[in-house]
C-alpha cells in the first residue's frame, strides 16, 4: 500500500488561477502545495491534458516548475548522448 498522503485539489480552480497568471507563492498558499508537489500537480495536469504549454508560457515561474516546462519541451527519450 502507498502511504504517502494524497494531494486534494480543486481542479477547475486551480487550473483557473494559473491560466489568470497566478504566480507560484500565491499558487502554492492558495492550494496547500509546496515547492516539490507544485511542479508534480503540474506536470499531470500537463500529462492529462488538463493545461498547455502555453498556459505556462508567460508565468511568474520558480526554478522547480520551469523544469517541469523545459521536461515538456524536447521529445520523450531524447538525451544529449548523439
Amino acid at each position: 500500500m502507498d502511504d504517502k498522503p494524497k494531494i486534494k485539489i480543486r481542479l477547475k480552480a486551480f487550473i483557473k488561477d494559473l491560466r489568470s497568471g497566478m504566480d507560484d507563492s500565491s499558487l502554492m498558499e492558495r492550494h496547500n502545495l509546496n515547492q516539490s508537489t507544485l511542479p508534480k500537480v503540474i506536470g499531470q495536469l500537463l500529462e492529462a491534458g488538463h493545461i498547455s504549454e502555453e498556459d505556462l508560457s508567460s508565468r511568474n515561474v520558480l526554478d522547480s516548475t520551469q523544469k517541469v516546462v523545459d521536461l515538456f519541451s524536447f521529445p520523450f527519450g531524447s538525451d544529449d548522448k548523439e
